[in-house]
């Protein structure tokens, strides 16, 4: 989440308009959804089902809480519709390779594709995607971080 927007200030110039409607639905949506999910699987769901296991769900979305799962849902579609956003975007941005707006596309349409819950693999449906996309993109901006950082002069040689 931190690297996010500095990712955003390299892409700026290239995706325009379309591209920060997208940057910034899908780093709402994360800190809703994604961000929100992992805290509380992580930090409040254990103790939860120590405390008082009756309010976990049965059926995966971590806690029983109508108002949780609406921010799950909402935090989720928004992040979705601006990793698709974002994914047009860079497919039209001149100097990031082509297959990092599919891969994005591909994750965005994924979502909606109604596969049975695995375990696991049902999170890879997005995630997988999504996390390539973002590595991809954080690989470009360090890449052409080197090639800008100014170059150290030798010293003249002495006689």
């Amino acid at each position: 989440m931190f690297g996010l927007p500095a990712a955003y200030a390299w892409l700026a110039p290239r995706t325009g308009i379309l591209g920060f409607a997208g940057f910034s639905l899908y780093f709402l949506g994360n800190t809703v959804s994604a961000q929100g999910h992992l805290y509380v699987e992580a930090l409040v769901a254990p103790e939860i089902a120590r405390r008082a296991p009756e309010l976990i769900a049965t059926d995966g979305s971590i806690v029983d809480a109508p108002d949780f799962v609406l921010a799950q849902v909402v935090g989720g579609l928004v992040l979705v519709v601006g990793l698709g956003l974002l994914s047009v975007a860079l497919l039209r941005a001149p100097g990031v390779p082509r297959w990092i707006g599919v891969v994005g596309l591909l994750g965005t349409t994924l979502t909606f594709v109604p596969l049975p819950e695995v375990p696991v693999l049902t999170g890879l449906q997005i995630e997988l995607c999504r996390g390539l996309v973002v590595a991809a993109l954080g690989f470009l901006l360090l890449g052409s971080l080197r090639v800008a950082a100014p170059r150290s002069v030798p010293e003249p040689a002495t006689v």
